[in-house]
């Protein structure tokens, strides 16, 4: 099944992503940019797959005063959710829980599938979330490059987890690391390295 939005009060879907964990693993770069309209919003939609990893940033122009939307997500992943821009209000079916963030916040979840609630306020509001596959995740924890004892064994045992209750500040050199990805000029090979 692919990710699907659908307006949280006309229950109508107003996007689709195809995304299938055979194009989450896919040797090659697979890049979509995508732009779309609901309620009085539009949003940019940008999505880059490779090698189990799924890198996207949304971007959202409201002039109305809430925008509310649901998300589901059936993509089994471990997920770093960043917000560079704008308070939203969170909701995770799967983890039972509530969250009201503002900018330059992060955390990271699993669940195998997410089924989530967003609200935001007028204005801009800017999502860049990393998505590892389990076996990538996996991968990098044994290499060494990540040490989280508690979450991952959650994941391991295919529960839903949050890494904290509360949403951490995104460090200055992790958001420009995001803009650098995200401004890249190369190719899209050449993005993958």
């Amino acid at each position: 099944m692919p990710i699907i939005f659908n307006h949280e009060v006309k229950k109508n879907v107003f996007y689709t992503n195809q995304l299938s964990t055979d194009k989450l693993c896919s040797d090659k770069l697979i890049e979509t940019n995508e732009d779309f309209e609901f309620q009085d919003a539009n949003m940019n939609f940008q999505n880059w797959y490779f090698d189990g990893y799924r890198l996207a940033n949304s971007i959202l122009n409201n002039t109305n005063n809430i925008v509310t939307y649901n998300i589901k997500n059936d993509i089994d992943t471990v997920k770093f959710y960043f917000n560079r821009r704008g308070p939203a209000a969170i909701s995770y079916d799967e983890l039972g829980k509530k969250f009201s963030i503002q900018s330059g916040q992060y955390n990271l979840l699993y669940s195998s599938e997410l089924n989530t609630q967003v609200k935001h306020e007028k204005g801009i509001s800017e999502m860049f979330s990393l998505q590892l596959t389990r076996k990538r995740f996996f991968s990098l924890m044994d290499e060494g490059c990540m040490v989280m004892n508690g979450f991952s064994e959650e994941v391991y045992k295919d529960r839903p987890v949050i890494f904290s209750n509360n949403w951490l500040h995104i460090r200055p050199e992790i958001d420009h690391c995001i803009h650098s990805i995200l401004t890249c000029q190369y190719i899209k090979e050449m993005k993958r390295l």
